[in-house]
Parts: structure tokens; sequence; C-alpha cells
């Protein structure tokens, strides 16, 4: 609606162009017509007025009734002329015409007594103030041109200022429609964002939220998507926490019993009983490890608040390394380790989650006799902890998608345990809860490496 408003003014400014234009044509037109009868009028007194002359002459010579008579309606056809023009010219050329009506009046009279003298005195007084009369019409002609050329001027700057005025008010109704509009659709677009982040998003009541019906609508089939979606986080979670709760149990109850089988407490097997035993065992390892991926996520979907405290991180990524080494010493795998930190105020669990779960990464998908790097340094008001690898790339198609939980990549996971795609997607939650960024960086000699950035101690998000 508010668009078709702003259309007013144009259609405003288009019928009074049309108007302007309508007046000015007209009055072209007049002058037009004044200017061919003034045109007409002057051509045809030359005309008579010669006439008028060879007539009297002729008069002069052969003194007959029918000469005076042509000579008369000759001079009352020129007398008519006189007064046409004279009333086209209003009041401007009076004198003139009542002089020269004057002088052809009484060369009406007199041409018939008078000798032929009088009568040329009277026919060049007449000629000269022709000519004068003449003058003064082709100047009035020239002096209505130029009126009419500055009538013209001044419509059309009158049509150039309702232009501005009507552009500048097109424009002000069209940026207070777009503010109407861009404002809904803000909030639009921030509440489809916080939606597709995964935030929890609070509907925003009517009273709150103003625009064309239609983004209304828009606006409560959002509400209607958050709290649908909402749901259905609330029971995923709540699946995912019993679901991890209840497999625990009998998982270990069967690895426990798969380890007694395979150390012959209940009996000696036989080779194909030993290689099912085996395939047990590696099949309770990997539901094992993927419970536990599965409590970590659960967990740190309904952390609230962090608990902060000063821990001593390099002992605790010395720890951390010391229980992954056997498996980076199994695959051949050197590992470079650089910490310039020794305290670091921060949630430690956090912090060794997602320590944890970048090693983990590096340790499976990292090439055989490759190399690793683990880098905690200070950059400013931040700590920086890279754990970076050589082994496949990545494209910059995967790379949006590597931190979304359950997302695996095709590249295979190095050992019997496969990867639950969990991984990356706990260390961008550890990291969001921080305060902080993970983002992938370009090291060199590296092929894949991760960079974790957090505000260090005040610079703390308050969460």
């Amino acid at each position: 609606m508010g668009f078709f408003v702003s259309l007013i003014p144009l259609t405003l400014l288009v019928w009074q162009s049309a108007r302007l234009q309508s007046q000015l044509s007209e009055s072209w037109i007049r002058f037009s017509d004044d200017s061919m009868l003034f045109v007409q009028s002057a051509v045809g007194m030359d005309g008579v007025l010669t006439d008028i002359e060879r007539s009297v002459k002729q008069y002069e010579v052969l003194q007959g009734a029918a000469m005076a008579r042509l000579a008369q309606q000759q001079i009352d056809r020129y007398l008519g002329l006189v007064d046409s023009v004279c009333l086209s010219a209003l009041n401007a050329a009076a004198d003139l015409c009542h002089g020269q009506s004057s002088d052809v009046l009484a060369l009406a009279e007199a041409f018939q007594s008078s000798g032929a003298d009088e009568n040329d005195r009277l026919l060049k007084k007449i000629n000269e103030r022709q000519d004068r009369l003449m003058e003064f019409l082709w100047q009035e002609v020239g002096e209505r041109k130029a009126r009419q050329i500055e009538q013209g001027e001044q419509k059309q700057r009158l049509l150039n200022a309702w232009t501005v005025a009507l552009a500048v008010v097109t424009l002000l109704l069209v940026l207070l429609a777009s503010r109407n509009v861009s404002r809904p659709v803000k909030l639009l677009e921030n509440r489809i964002h916080h939606i597709g982040q995964k935030y929890s998003t609070e509907a925003t009541p009517a009273s709150e939220f103003s625009g064309p019906r239609e983004f209304l609508t828009i606006n409560q089939r959002l509400d209607w998507l958050s709290n649908r979606l909402n749901q259905l986080e609330d029971l995923r979670q709540s699946f995912l926490r019993h679901a991890s709760h209840e497999l625990k149990t009998p998982l270990s109850s069967i690895i426990e019993s798969s380890a007694l089988l395979k150390e012959g407490i209940l009996g000696q097997l036989s080779p194909a009983q030993d290689e099912v035993v085996d395939i047990l065992v590696d099949s309770g390892h990997r539901l094992s490890h993927l419970t536990e991926r599965l409590l970590d996520y659960n967990y740190l979907v309904q952390v609230q608040k962090l608990q902060l405290k000063q821990f001593n991180v390099s002992e605790l990524l010395t720890s951390l390394l010391e229980q992954y080494q056997p498996l980076f010493d199994k695959r051949h795998q050197e590992v470079k380790f650089e910490c310039e930190l020794t305290e670091l105020r921060t949630d430690e669990a956090l912090f060794s989650r997602l320590a944890d779960n970048l090693m983990s990464n590096a340790q499976a998908y990292g090439h055989s006799n490759g190399q690793v790097l683990i880098q905690l340094i200070q950059v400013g008001r931040y700590w920086q902890l890279t754990v970076a690898n050589t082994g496949p790339s990545i494209t910059e198609e995967q790379i949006q998608y590597l931190f979304e939980p359950f997302y695996r990549t095709e590249h295979p996971r190095y050992g019997s345990l496969k990867g639950s795609g969990l991984g990356l997607s706990i260390v961008r939650d550890c990291v969001s809860l921080l305060g902080g960024q993970v983002q992938f960086t370009d090291l060199p000699g590296y092929d894949f490496s991760i960079s974790v950035t957090v505000p260090i101690d005040d610079t703390l998000r308050d969460t």
C-alpha cells in the first residue's frame, strides 16, 4: 500500500505536466491565428491601397461614374481592413489607425472634386502612414512572439518546480515506505538467523511487530516454527540423555563379558568362537565410544553457566598428549607440542573436552608417518589453541558442514572405532560457551588446521 501512496505525487506530476502542456498548446494556437490574421491584413492592406491609387488615377483620366464607384469600393474595403487590424492591435496603434482612417476618408470625399496634385498629396501621406502601420504590425508580431516564448519558459520553470517538489515528496514517501518494510524484514531476518543457528528464540508479540499484513503472517508462522523446533530439540535432548544412560550399563556388561570370554576364564574358545568374541569386543568399544560422545554432546547442550577457575593448562595438555601418545606412535606420527602459557583461567572441563576432541581428530584422520602440531599461545588479550596435521585436505564446500553434528567426510578414520560425527561439533559448542571463535586456518606444512581463539580472563564473555 505504501508504494501505491508513493505513486500519488508522480500521478500529480503527470497531470500537471499535461495541463501546462495543454495551456501552452492553446496559447501557441492563438498566437498562430493572430499572427496569420496580421499577415493577411497587412498583405491585403498593401494590395488594396495599390488598387485605390490605381482607381483614383484612372478616375482622374476618365472621369467616369463607374470609375468613381470602383475607387469608392476600394476605399471602403481598405477602411474595413484598417478597422480589423486596429481592433487586433487594441490600443497600441490607435493613433496610427485613427490618422490613417481620417486621411482615407478625406481622400474618399475629395478625390472627385480635387485636382491631381491634392490627390497625390493625400495618397503619399496615406502610403507613408501605411508603411509606419506595417512596421508597427510586424513589431507587434515580434513582441507577441517574445511574450509567447517568455510565457512558455515560465510554464517550463513552473513545471520544473513541480517536478522537484513532487520528486522530493515521492522520495520521502518511498523512504517512509521502505522504512516500514525494512524494519519488519530485519526482524524476520534476525529471527530466521537465530532459528537457523539453533538458538532458542522467543515469539515476537504482535504489539511489538508492525508491518504489512503479509509480514505479520510470516512472523506468526515463524513463531509456530520456533516453538515446534524447540519441542523437537527438547525431545532430541531427552532421547539422547535417556538412550545414552540406558545404553551405558548393558554396554559395560557386554564388554566385560566379552573380555572374560576372550581371556578364556569361562573355558577355552575355538578359533571361530575367538573371532566372534573379537567382533563383540570391537563392537562394544565402538558403541561405548559413541555413547560417551553423545553424553558429552548432551552435557554441552545443557550447560547454562561457566565454571571459571585457574588451572595449570600446560599439565592438562601434557596429560592429554600422554594418553594419545601410544596412538600417535602406533601410526608413526611425529607430534610437535608448543605451550607458551602455564596458568589459564577458564572452564577447565570445556577446555579439556575441546582439546581432547581436537587431538583425537588429528590422530584419527592424519596421515601415517605424518606430523601433528599442538600449540597454545597468547595473542593479545586472547589465548589461541591450534591443532594441525598432515593428511587429507577438505574442500571449501565441506568446511561449512564439518562443525555440524553427525556430519562425516568421505575420508576414512584410522582404527577400529568409526567416527560419530560429533567431535568437531563438540569443539564448536565448547568454544561458543567460552565466548570464542573456532575456524580453519592455513598453516604452512600442514594440510588440516583448526584454531580456537578465546578471550583471556577479564575479557571473557559473561555467560
